[in-house]
């Protein structure tokens, strides 16, 4: 199992937001693993109470932008069935904006990363109702229209997450295996991938239970996925997408691909840098420009 611990006692809210343009660094052992197993817990991550004091403000843009319910009432997808996604919630409440474009975890992701810069390519907000289903096997950066030379996911927990309530599930070393390219999280594309992992021997961990304030960063080409939610409250997760920069944008090779560069890199052509309002640079910290360094 992979852990970092942080010192505790950060500081408390208001004055904790301070500590988001901090960076969050962990040790080489720690680096190490994560490099190794495509993962790692990191305790103490972000100061609880400021989680705590930005959840009314949350919860007040969840209920404002949640997906409304199919009025035909077609089928639900897999994906429909295993959470509720909303992305870049930063856009509609810039509130939101501090946490989600913090230098500490743009820190964080370039030392595990070995890169100099990092950008966010999306912030997921996964709302995950009681009783919903497990979320199926996938990779993250499968969806990106570009190759980069590294990418990670902070899944960042806004409560305490018990181990009923659909934690994270990671197939161990499944980041080294080439890009995959996938149009959604689907029952075959999942069976897919649980097979290739089972003939290829990986170890599937089941990260442990969070607390408020921890977080698990896991490589952009770890096979993942998560448990179902049996309890009768509600999990509330951040996923931060992060990646390298210097990446540059390729054809787009599915439908996917397509809608992310219409709606995340308007104007941008093969061969184009990976860089757009949407994609701001969050590491080193202050360069928060559309080109950034490597512009």
């Amino acid at each position: 199992m992979a852990f970092a611990e942080q010192p505790s006692g950060q500081p408390t809210a208001p004055a904790a937001q301070d500590h988001l343009r901090w960076p969050l660094q962990v040790s080489d052992s720690d680096a190490k693993q994560f490099r190794q197993q495509g993962y790692l817990v990191v305790r103490n991550a972000v100061d609880p109470g400021l989680l705590a004091s930005m959840v009314p403000l949350l919860q007040r843009t969840f209920a404002a932008h949640m997906p409304k319910p199919d009025p035909e009432g077609g089928l639900l997808t897999d994906y429909a069935m295993s959470f509720v996604q909303m992305v870049n919630l930063r856009v509609f409440e810039p509130a939101i904006a501090p946490l989600v474009l913090a230098p500490r975890f743009g820190a964080l992701a370039a030392q595990l990363l070995e890169t100099e810069q990092v950008r966010v390519y999306a912030e997921d907000w996964l709302l995950k109702q009681p009783g919903e289903r497990e979320t199926g096997w996938h990779t993250d950066d499968s969806v990106f229209p570009f190759y980069p030379q590294g990418s990670a996911t902070i899944w960042l927990p806004m409560q305490d997450v018990t181990a009923d309530m659909g934690l994270l599930r990671i197939a161990t070393g499944t980041h080294r295996w080439p890009r995959m390219l996938a149009e959604s999280i689907t029952e075959a594309g999942s069976a897919a991938l649980a097979q290739a992992v089972a003939q290829a021997g990986c170890e599937v961990v089941e990260i442990p239970p969070l607390r408020r304030g921890d977080l698990c960063i896991h490589h952009g080409h770890a096979i993942h996925g998560a448990g179902s939610n049996q309890t009768t409250s509600r999990r509330d997760v951040l996923a931060l997408h992060l990646f390298a920069g210097g990446a540059r944008i390729v054809a787009p090779q599915t439908a996917i691909h397509q809608h992310q560069l219409a709606n995340f890199g308007q104007g941008l052509a093969p061969g184009d840098l990976a860089a757009s309002p949407l994609w701001p640079v969050i590491w080193p910290a202050g360069q928060s420009g559309v080109g950034g360094c490597d512009a």
